[in-house]
């Protein structure tokens, strides 16, 4: 009997989960060995199931799949994971590589290179579309031609989290309850955020965190 590849999802979304065993079991080899909801769970079922591939969305609750990412391939640092994601901007992208994770695709192109990305890292590779591809080299290029970055690149991960949700419209207090963190700490974070990218009150926050242009690079 042929061993099946044992694949882990993480998505906060049960029908996103679903769809994605239907999608991925159509694959004779490909096995979901199990899924969670929220990192917390994710880490306990990760152990217990012991798979050869995770895949995760990085908007998560109580903890961000780049945290998540991290804090997995310290444990398992052998284990690959894959992101799927909504965000389509370079800084998540890279990001996500440099929490260790070996590959990252777009849910809206999931149905068309999802199989190809999870063979591809299985087989020791990293996976990026031609897209993603073509922007990161395109990126590199023109920061070292021109010396330029991405402002919001100096945030941390879950300040680039909180900021995100601002720009979404998010209150503090619906921040913090999407997150599971005290409204105290996610003004923290927003301090720092002020702090890191200059800015002097709440309003020049909010229209710096709504402006498409902090998210595109």
């Amino acid at each position: 009997m042929e061993t099946k590849i044992k694949i882990f999802v993480v998505d906060d979304h049960p029908i996103v989960i679903k769809g994605l065993k239907w999608l991925l079991e159509c694959e004779d080899d490909f096995m979901v060995c199990g899924s969670a909801n929220d990192p917390h769970q994710a880490k306990i079922s990760i152990e217990q199931t012991r798979p050869d591939i995770i895949i995760t969305d990085i908007s998560l609750q109580n903890l961000s799949g780049l945290e998540l990412t991290k804090e997995l391939h310290v444990k398992y640092p052998t284990l690959p994971i894959l992101i799927f994601s909504m965000h389509e901007e370079m800084t998540y992208v890279e990001r996500a590589l440099l929490a260790g994770a070996r590959g990252y695709i777009n849910k809206s192109n999931i149905d068309g290179c999802i199989v190809k990305a999870i063979r591809k890292i299985l087989d020791g590779k990293i996976f990026l579309s031609e897209e993603m591809n073509s922007l990161l080299l395109q990126k590199r290029f023109t920061n070292n031609h021109q010396n330029t970055h991405n402002p919001i690149e100096v945030l941390s991960d879950r300040e680039l989290e909180v900021f995100r949700l601002l720009g979404q419209g998010f209150t503090t207090k619906k921040i913090a309850e999407s997150l599971f963190l005290s409204e105290s700490t996610i003004g923290t974070y927003k301090a720092n955020i002020k702090r890191k990218l200059h800015i002097k009150n709440q309003v020049e926050l909010i229209h710096r965190a709504t402006s498409e242009k902090n998210y595109k690079q």
